[in-house]
This record gives C-alpha cells, sequence and structure tokens, in this order.
C-alpha cells in the first residue's frame, strides 16, 4: 500500500477511535461498551497505581474504587505517605479523560438502549455506577423513543431561552447564573463539610468553566475563545458573590484566584468540546446536572478520607555584627515593631508588633503579640546565648480580613492554619558576628496541599524577617553603643593626662 495512503488510514483509525471514546454523538452497542469500559478501567488502575506507587511511594488496590471502604482505604493510604500534598491533585487531573470518555460511552450506550440520556448522572454514584454499568451491557439495543427529542433542557432549566436574547446579555446571564451555582455549592462545602481542599479549589472551577461553556453554546457552538471568556467571567463573578456574601475577604480571594483561573480555562476548553460534539439539548442537560451532582460528590469524598494535616517548616536566616550573648537578649523579648511598610501586613496578614517574656529558662512564659492577638509561647529550650525553642498552647486568627464590610470571620480563619512551635539559633561567626535562624513549625489544613503551601511559606517568611531584621537593627546598634562607650572609657584617661 501506499505510504500516504497507509498514514491516512491510520490518521482515520486514530480519529475514530477518539471519537468512539470521547464524541456524544452516535451509539455503542453493548459489546462495544463492555469492552471499551473494561479496558478503561484496567488502563486507569493501571495509571493510579503508577502514579501512587512509583510516584508517590503509596500503597494502591482495587478496593480503593469501591465506595463502601474507599474512605477508610485510601486514608490509610495517605498518612502513609511523608508528603502526599501533590498526590490527590495529580490523581484528579490523571482522572479527567477517563471521566470524559466514561460520561460519553455512557451516553451512547443509553442512547443505544433506548434510555434517558439524563441517567447517565448515575456514572457519578458511588456504588451504584457498578450496578449501573452491568444493567447497560446486559439490556439490548432498541429504538430511541420519539420523546426523547423533547429539548429536555428547557424542561429541567431556564436557560433554553438563553440565545434568543442579545449575545453580551446571553453570556452575562450565563455567567451570573453559573456563578450563582458556584456559590451554592460553596456554601454547601463550607457550611455542612467544612473542608477546604480539592473540591472548591479545583473542582468547582474546573466544573463551572466546563457549565459556563456549553450553556453559553446551547443552541449554537461557540468558539474556544468564547467558551474560555465566558469560563473566566463564570468564576470571576462567583469570586465577586462570594465577596458582597461575606463568604471570604479580598485578600483569600486573590491567594485563591490563579489557581482557580487556571481550573476555570481548563473547564472552559473541556466546555468547548463538550457544546462543540452535544447532539442535542439533552446532551447539555446531561454535562451540566452531571458535573452539578460530581461537585458536591468530590466535596463529600474529600471529607469523608480527610487526614490529620501534615506538618511544615520554614527557616529563615540573617547575620548580624553583634556577639550572640548581646543578640540572645534582643531574641528572648523585643520592644514594639515600627508599623510596617510590606503591602500583605497592610491589607490584614497578621504581623509581629512586640514580645515579652515571664521567667527564664525551660517552662518560662514568651508572649509574641500579633496585629490579631497573642501568641503564647511556653519554652521548651532555653541554652543561652545559643537555642531558644518554645511551644505554641494559644494562637490568635492568621488575618484580619480585608473586606467591603467592616469585620467578617469566615470558617478557614478557625484552625485551618496553626503554628505549633518555633526556634531561635544563634550560630557565633568568625568575624564575631551571628548568624540568627528562626523557625515556625506549622500546620493547614487546605488543599491542594501545595498550592496552599506555598502561601504559607512565604508569608510565614515575611513574619519572620520582620522579627530578625528587628532584633539585628537592635543588637546592632547596642554593639555599637557598647563599643562608643568603650572606646571612649580608654581615650579619656589619656586626655586627662
Amino acid at each position: 500500500m501506499n505510504p500516504g495512503l497507509q498514514e491516512q488510514a491510520n490518521n482515520s483509525a486514530v480519529r475514530r477511535f477518539l471519537s468512539t471514546l470521547f464524541s456524544l454523538n452516535e451509539t455503542v452497542n453493548r459489546t462495544e461498551f463492555a469492552v471499551l469500559g473494561l479496558g478503561l478501567f484496567v488502563f486507569k488502575y493501571f495509571l493510579d497505581w503508577c502514579i501512587a506507587t512509583i510516584g508517590f511511594g503509596l500503597p494502591w488496590s482495587p478496593a480503593y474504587y469501591i465506595g463502601a471502604i474507599q474512605g477508610q482505604l485510601f486514608q490509610r493510604s495517605m498518612a502513609s505517605s511523608q508528603d502526599p500534598g501533590w498526590f490527590l491533585p495529580v490523581l484528579l487531573f490523571a482522572a479527567i479523560p477517563f471521566v470524559a470518555a466514561g460520561v460519553a460511552l455512557t451516553v451512547k450506550r443509553l442512547r443505544s438502549a433506548g434510555l434517558p440520556v439524563w441517567l447517565a448522572i448515575l456514572f457519578f454514584a458511588p456504588m451504584i455506577t457498578f450496578a449501573f454499568f452491568l444493567l447497560l451491557i446486559i439490556l439490548a439495543p432498541r429504538p430511541e423513543p420519539a420523546k426523547q427529542k423533547v429539548t429536555l433542557m428547557r424542561s429541567l432549566s431556564i436557560f433554553g431561552w438563553l440565545p434568543h436574547v442579545h449575545p453580551k446579555a446571553g453570556f452575562a446571564t450565563t455567567a451570573s447564573l453559573t456563578a450563582f451555582l458556584g456559590l451554592l455549592l460553596t456554601a454547601f462545602n463550607v457550611f455542612a463539610l467544612g473542608v477546604y481542599g480539592v473540591g472548591p479549589f479545583v473542582g468547582l472551577p474546573f466544573c463551572l468553566g466546563i457549565i459556563g461553556a456549553v450553556l453559553h453554546g446551547n443552541r449554537s457552538p461557540r468558539p474556544m475563545r468564547g467558551c474560555v471568556a465566558v469560563a473566566v467571567a463564570t468564576v470571576a463573578t462567583c469570586a465577586a458573590m462570594l465577596l458582597v456574601t461575606a463568604f471570604e475577604g479580598i485578600i483569600c480571594i486573590l491567594m485563591a484566584a490563579p489557581i482557580w483561573l487556571v481550573c476555570a480555562i481548563l473547564g472552559g476548553v473541556v466546555g468547548h468540546y463538550s457544546q462543540r460534539y452535544a447532539r442535542d439539548e439533552s446532551d447539555i442537560a446531561v454535562v451540566v446536572i452531571g458535573l452539578t451532582l460530581a461537585v458536591p460528590a468530590l466535596m463529600g469524598a474529600e471529607a469523608s478520607v480527610s487526614s490529620p494535616p501534615s506538618r511544615f517548616r520554614v527557616v529563615s536566616s540573617v547575620q548580624v555584627n553583634a556577639s550572640p550573648q548581646t543578640v540572645w537578649r534582643h531574641v528572648v523579648s523585643f520592644p514594639r515593631l515600627r508599623e510596617p511598610d510590606e503591602w500583605i501586613f497592610r491589607a490584614g496578614v497578621a504581623y509581629p508588633i512586640g514580645a515579652t517574656i515571664v521567667g527564664t529558662g525551660v517552662g518560662a512564659e514568651r508572649r509574641c503579640h500579633f496585629s490579631t492577638g497573642t501568641f503564647v509561647e511556653p519554652l521548651l529550650i532555653w541554652e543561652e546565648p545559643k537555642h531558644l525553642q518554645f511551644s505554641v498552647a494559644e494562637s490568635p486568627p492568621p488575618m484580619r480580613e480585608l473586606s467591603i464590610y467592616a469585620d467578617i470571620h469566615p470558617p478557614h480563619l478557625s484552625g485551618l492554619l496553626n503554628s505549633r512551635a518555633g526556634e531561635f539559633r544563634l550560630t557565633p561567626l568568625p568575624d564575631g558576628g551571628t548568624r540568627l535562624d528562626g523557625t515556625t513549625w506549622y500546620e493547614h489544613g487546605m488543599g491542594p496541599e501545595p498550592y496552599w503551601r506555598f502561601w504559607s511559606n512565604w508569608n510565614i517568611h515575611r513574619i519572620h524577617l520582620r522579627v530578625l531584621e528587628h532584633v539585628r537593627t537592635l543588637a546592632e546598634t547596642e554593639s555599637a553603643t557598647r563599643g562608643l562607650e568603650l572606646g571612649e572609657s580608654i581615650t579619656d584617661p589619656l586626655k586627662g593626662l
């Protein structure tokens, strides 16, 4: 065969296979559904096993896919890792094409069996999924009833009239109503579950992006740019609603904005292809309803497998032109600091303003005063002038939210970021100076862990430097003053002669 024709045939076969997996058009018979479904499951298990065992050193078992015991096994697996922060995000990202293929195959098999395509939402139901899969393998094909052509979207929602309004108004209305759905799902996560993890920060913006894009093109397919734009507008509008309803403050929204926007853009891309290949409004209804149910399911699953927060360490250092003994005096306690210039502190993140101590030695109590309250720090190690270590018995909120309202208290300000211990180490340098290291051990219960760890480490490092530089100024000023006094005490007798 001509090489060119062979290549065209191969490309055509690949396109047909991808269309079978991901397109919402056409139908699949029982054999195709069984072979492709089992093949995808085996391949996904192999991929998850590689991610878990090779990538993160965690055990993996087929039992992890069984909803009744999934939570306990998954929690045990996460607890066995020293640093599982990237594990769940990578696992979820790897699942995206399998979810897309699974929904597409389910829709086409339902159509082949003459069943309503909205039953594809059962694909996301734990435990029921397996029985549903077996049922679709058993059911014989039959023609789709004519009544299935009724626009299910119109009967289940108000989005059917959007394309009849002005395009810009339709864009704004789609973004606003989808954002309101996001607000409701956020309220469910915050008040019913109390978990700030992958669900609200990855799953929610990704699904809102898809929903916004497919609704935007529910009568006529929209270009990629329009789908991504409405996805971003949806998440931005949802963020504005969180601010107006006092669910969140400005700083937390700005911190979450990068990951929200990335997930929204990815959702807009997926939504573009979903609305492009959707056969009718019923297919769009499947996507919207399925994702609307998938988000709280993800949030609930995350809440059920949540493990104790990991502990992290942040170390910051400065060099001081003073002896360790001089530096030690200003480490143990120091007077009030000047008002901060850093924007992050002016925006509401807690910052240190002074420190006092009651007693000396192990058992003494150091109090570090912050803009939001006082850290109570019982001393664990007192090795003057080398090493001072303390635990944290009481801690104030990590920030005061910047908001359009006078004072708000989002639930995540209580218990999701906790300082557990700290220390100062003083190392003498050859030139007579001192290297001063400040360390904080903290825990936080927000995910994706690597993303929020970046912000936590950055904020704590800013706090460290504020204290360490203040100590350096005090110690160097004292050292210089003593040097001047010593010089004067030596020269004065000579002047008298």
